[in-house]
């Protein structure tokens, strides 16, 4: 996919990693990102930090972005709040 978006209530910014076919918007903090300007970090001051680095993700949906900017969120799909993904585990060499 690789299509970055820009939210417009923080300063935050993703990279969409896996999409999804369904007509829903991504939310950041309530409003929709866009592939536009980047809001203001100051309109949002409350909410859960994205972590620059770190991948999101609706188990249900199957999409999954990429923070490439931290900032305030939270992150939604669909109504469902986007979850922080979990290292997988490497197998242990011996």
């Amino acid at each position: 996919m690789g299509i970055r978006l820009r939210s417009q209530a923080s300063a935050a910014e993703v990279i969409v990693v896996k999409g999804s076919d369904a007509d829903v918007e991504l939310l950041c903090a309530g409003l929709a990102m866009s592939d536009g300007v980047a809001g203001e970090a100051s309109q949002v001051s409350d909410g859960p930090t994205l972590e620059l680095g770190k991948r999101y993700s609706d188990p249900q949906s199957g999409i999954e972005v990429l923070v490439s900017k931290a900032g305030i969120g939270p992150l939604s799909w669909d109504g469902r709040e986007l979850v922080q993904a979990q290292a997988k585990q490497l197998p242990a060499s011996d």
